[in-house]
């Protein structure tokens, strides 16, 4: 976003984690860019490409399950993860025990349903319906896929400090003039068309049927890529910082220095009764 790859006030950190790398563009991109970084990529399917950096690695790998590695994270990434845990405020957590005193967590999330209400030029029907019933269709499954606003505080309540959020709207296609919008709106279009091959499931717990979905996906990718169509997808962007212990007792030692006001309950002012 933006020619971000990370928004964290980080700089070659040493070992770097992706968690659901996917095509693992992003890992490459970061190891290209941060040479001195050891960047791993994890993912449940190994469908990166072959001609990789020589500082990036790719595992198949579960992240609610036991993580393989014995070391800890200075940067740990993480983006479009709509509905992709069962539990993800456990994640959170689970992240923060696995990063090093000083480390960084970064998730890049975008907001469904407000996405389904800035689709509003030229009455692009079938993308506003298409993330009102994900949301609808992942509920029925016990699941939450509207995130984005609930990281800030679920990192907060982590143990994280430092933590930051951002709001940012990006093209859904390459419709913008300016080079840098047009390039998040194809990342964007990539992203948003290769959802619609793995959300029937969604779609079918709304009541469709499976010739539906067919004929409405082929409307919402068709509506996503039509560049005649202006709209925009509201993406979150949060990171925090692991404390070093220094932080935490620094914390303790300013909270215990804090006067404590207690409430004058004898007098009450010229309003009193």
């Amino acid at each position: 976003m933006k020619g971000d790859l990370a928004w964290a006030p980080i700089s070659e950190p040493a070992n770097v984690l992706d968690i659901g790398t996917g095509t693992g563009i992003w890992a490459v991109e970061f190891a290209d860019s941060n040479p001195k970084s050891n960047v791993i990529g994890t993912d449940l399917s190994l469908i990166q490409p072959q001609n990789i950096p020589p500082n990036c690695q790719f595992f198949r790998e579960d992240a609610e399950e036991n993580w393989v590695f014995d070391f800890p994270f200075d940067y740990i990434h993480l983006r479009f993860m709509t509905s992709c845990f069962d539990d993800p405020k456990g994640m959170v957590k689970k992240i923060f025990d696995h990063l090093r005193p000083g480390g960084w967590i970064e998730y890049q999330q975008i907001a469904v349903d407000e996405a389904s209400e800035l689709a509003i030029q030229n009455n692009p029907r079938s993308f506003r319906e298409y993330m009102r019933r994900l949301v609808r269709g992942a509920a029925s499954f016990g699941r939450d896929i509207d995130l984005a606003r609930k990281y800030k505080y679920w990192i907060i309540e982590a143990g994280f400090v430092d933590v930051v959020e951002r709001q940012i709207l990006g093209p859904v296609n390459p419709w913008a003039i300016d080079p840098k919008d047009n390039q998040i709106g194809r990342y964007s279009q990539a992203n948003f068309t290769e959802t619609t091959y793995s959300s029937a499931k969604f779609l079918k717990a709304t009541g469709m049927t499976e010739p539906e979905i067919e004929y409405f996906l082929d409307g919402v990718r068709r509506n996503i890529a039509d560049t005649s169509v202006h709209s925009y997808a509201p993406w979150y962007v949060i990171y925090g910082r692991k404390p070093y212990q220094e932080d935490l007792v620094n914390a303790k030692a300013a909270k215990e220095q804090d006067p404590v006001i207690k409430p004058d309950y004898t007098s009450r002012g010229p309003d009193s009764t």
